[in-house]
């Protein structure tokens, strides 16, 4: 899976490129465009069972 995060204008300011492997669920980064990867684990914000990848944009990059 592709996230890509845009401004207002529609300008891509980052993307992350994210690979599940649905065989044992481990979530995979496989590339990041302008931003940091900060943690992986288990999701924090809707309380399920599946992973989360945290990142990191920083302003002006």
């Amino acid at each position: 899976m592709i996230l890509k995060v845009i401004d207002e204008t529609g300008a891509v300011i980052a993307a992350i490129q994210v690979y599940e492997n649905n065989y044992d669920g481990n979530v995979s980064v496989m590339d990041t465009f302008h931003c940091k990867t900060v943690e992986t684990g288990f999701d924090t914000i809707f309380g399920s069972n599946d992973q989360e990848v945290v990142v990191q944009i920083k302003r002006g990059e």
